[in-house]
């Protein structure tokens, strides 16, 4: 909920080692940024409690947050007056930023991880509060996956992936949630995210930025988003600088090259590969070789379908051929 207000990822500027495990252990959690209303300041805050019984269920979570979204249309509710008292914090912060820093992007520590891997850190200490917060548990034991597939039922929801049963992987023993594949869901995923990039492409521009963080649900209809360091084609003061979320950014451009709208239909391939085959790009490299190694190669395309295959291979056949960008948009 913090990410999603305050648009900045949870600790990026640190290593995720074992130091930030303790850290958080100790009561370390991201900042709450000052133009986010109190009252929902209030609500993360109270998820992050370091004592599981102090946070708020689900049902609670829905009724507050429904609350508070009829509440917005009131002009009398507390709410309302804290919504409109954070717009203008986040105006006069802008007013304030000089150009160069309206342009910046967030930089996150090389160390920063955002893929799912095995966190075994030992003799961490009991959790505590403080001001600020962020935990998480998992657990792969038969109990817990059970109780996660009874607590999905077998009926198909508005907000949930219909789940089938659970099965045991042979080799590794590790259980696996049967779940249904939700094909149509990101064939609309795919095709929102294209229509937006087509309307870029076709009128010069480049994003520069296109990855998975930039996907986002607008009344219902997927855009593209993150449009602060879009340029023109033709623009002659593009940065030498090589910024951005490295999976996703394109060998060339890693290499000095200049970005170019070719640059954005590699990033919508490999948005293609997340959002296709549910793992990160380049989830199994280390990432202090993952430069080098998306100069000589690209992500696996696994055995995803023979359609979408083909797709990642034209897509980087096009790319290669440095023929017109818009082309493919047009298509």
């Amino acid at each position: 909920m913090n990410e999603f207000l305050s648009e900045e990822i949870p600790f990026n500027d640190i290593p995720h080692d074992e130091f930030l495990a303790i850290k958080i252990c100790k009561g370390l959690r991201p900042t709450i940024s000052k133009d986010v209303p109190k009252l929902l300041a209030d609500l993360i805050i109270k998820c992050w409690d370091a004592e599981i019984k102090n946070r708020p269920i689900t049902k609670e979570l829905y009724q507050t947050l429904n609350e508070w979204n009829d509440g917005d249309n009131n002009q009398n509710s507390e709410i309302y007056f804290q919504i409109k008292g954070c717009d203008k914090i986040r105006k006069e912060k802008f007013k304030n930023r000089s150009n160069e820093d309206k342009s910046k992007s967030f930089k996150t520590h090389p160390q920063a991880i955002y893929t799912s891997r095995l966190l075994n850190f030992k003799n961490l200490p009991k959790p505590a509060n403080s001001s600020y917060l962020s935990s998480f548990q998992f657990s792969s034991d038969s109990n817990s996956t059970a109780q996660s597939t009874s607590a999905n039922p077998n009926k198909p929801s508005h907000h949930t992936v219909r789940c089938y049963g659970i099965c045991q992987d042979t080799s590794t023993k590790n259980y696996i949630i049967v779940m249904a594949y939700a094909w149509k869901r990101k064939f609309n995923v795919l095709q929102n995210t294209e229509s937006g990039l087509k309307r870029i492409l076709i009128k010069g521009l480049i994003h520069r930025e296109l990855h998975i963080g930039n996907i986002v649900c607008f009344n219902s209809v997927i855009c593209i988003a993150g449009m602060s360091s879009c340029k023109p084609v033709n623009y002659e003061e593009l940065e030498d600088n090589v910024y951005g979320i490295l999976p996703y950014v394109a060998p060339g451009i890693l290499r000095g090259q200049i970005y170019t709208q070719a640059s954005d239909i590699y990033s919508f391939g490999i948005i293609m590969f997340r959002i296709i085959s549910g793992f990160p790009p380049y989830y199994d490299n280390a990432a202090q070789y993952l430069a080098l190694n998306i100069c000589e190669d690209k992500p696996n395309a696994m055995d995803l379908s023979k359609i979408f295959y083909k797709w990642m291979n034209e897509l980087s056949a096009y790319i290669n051929s440095k023929e017109n960008q818009t082309e493919l948009a047009k298509n």
